[in-house]
């Protein structure tokens, strides 16, 4: 019970210090929305998950979000970096270029992304099907871990671009 006490303000106090680093790394709070928007899909994931492996929630479990949110954000934190960086480097004028430039630097971050989560995911397999002694923690720990990175994955492939396309292409409408 003491545990679960404790949770309740580790949990809440671990997403505003992802949210504060994510800030302080983009110094923009549309940036921070971008990047911050696989929180929710990985926490959705995560529970589907557990649900799926039949799996309670326990102080293991809670570890598990934890550090599901401290890793889904990764990958969106990579593909906003390189989008600001392409931006910086080239003047857009046009919807055309705009698009051109999210397709490169999401063609070009893809791998370094997926390689990134893939060796992540990989690793938590053997927790996933462990057995015998501490098993019984590690299992339902590494299952969110596993679900939501493996959807915020797919996910920030397709939703980071178009949302950062979208919140560019209205700037530049509004710099005309």
């Amino acid at each position: 019970m003491e545990a679960r006490k404790r949770l309740l303000l580790v949990v809440p106090v671990s997403l505003l210090v992802i949210m504060l680093l994510l800030y302080l790394n983009f110094k923009s709070f549309i940036s921070l929305g971008i990047t911050a928007m696989g929180l929710p899909i990985s926490l959705m994931a995560g529970v589907a998950y557990l649900f799926l492996f039949g799996y309670n929630f326990s102080t293991a479990v809670w570890v598990g979000f934890i550090l599901l949110f401290g890793v889904a954000t990764d990958n969106a934190v990579i593909l906003v970096s390189y989008f600001d960086l392409l931006l910086k480097e080239r003047k857009i004028t046009t919807r055309q270029e705009l698009l051109e430039l999210i397709v490169k630097g999401a063609l070009t971050r893809v791998r370094a992304s997926t390689m990134s989560t893939t060796t992540t995911i990989v690793a938590l397999v053997p927790l996933m099907l462990a057995k015998g002694a501490g098993s019984e923690i590690m299992r339902p720990m590494a299952t969110p871990v596993f679900g939501g990175l493996t959807v915020v994955t797919l996910t920030n492939f397709l939703f980071v671009p178009t949302l950062y396309f979208l919140v560019k292409e209205k700037q530049l409408k509004l710099q005309k």
